[in-house]
């Protein structure tokens, strides 16, 4: 079974996204069983038929979900979550070996969202602790919570 699952979620960063799937695509298959999903939030124009070309040209993700309208907490929890990642994660890795840090769209904090990952005892990392855009701060703030991730541990 693998020990690393790679989740881009992905909000009007179409090209950083197609990037990261790119720069991922050379390095993911030394990682047996290793795998990469993609969760695009609604971006617009023509982000869904760009990723999808990114997928298909790299073959390393899979199940996308691209929102044409509002990623509301309902659209996130059971499109996203429900149907995709927490399936995905079940089929490729242990839950308990999961630290989940979702970024602070207020969707992914809705309060079915937070009571579901409780459900399927997902660690998250907490609205509260979670830094807006201070990638320095990841292994602070994931030892502040108590979190099992770690920098440079899978």
């Amino acid at each position: 079974m693998s020990k690393l699952l790679v989740i881009i979620v992905s909000y009007k960063v179409t090209d950083l996204t197609i990037d990261c799937l790119r720069s991922l695509s050379g390095e993911i298959h030394r990682v047996p069983g290793a795998r990469v999903t993609v969760c695009e939030n609604g971006t617009g124009g023509d982000a869904e038929a760009r990723l999808r070309q990114a997928i298909d040209e790299n073959g390393n993700a899979s199940s996308p979900y691209i929102c044409t309208g509002t990623m509301t907490g309902d659209v996130y929890l059971n499109e996203c979550l429900k149907k995709r990642l927490i399936p995905f994660i079940k089929q490729h890795h242990e839950i308990e070996d999961v630290f989940f840090w979702p970024d602070l769209a207020s969707s992914h904090y809705s309060k079915d969202v937070i009571a579901y990952l409780r459900e399927e005892n997902v660690d998250f990392v907490q609205k509260q602790d979670n830094p807006p855009n201070v990638p320095q701060a990841l292994g602070r703030s994931a030892r502040r919570t108590g979190a099992r991730w770690r920098p440079g541990r899978c």
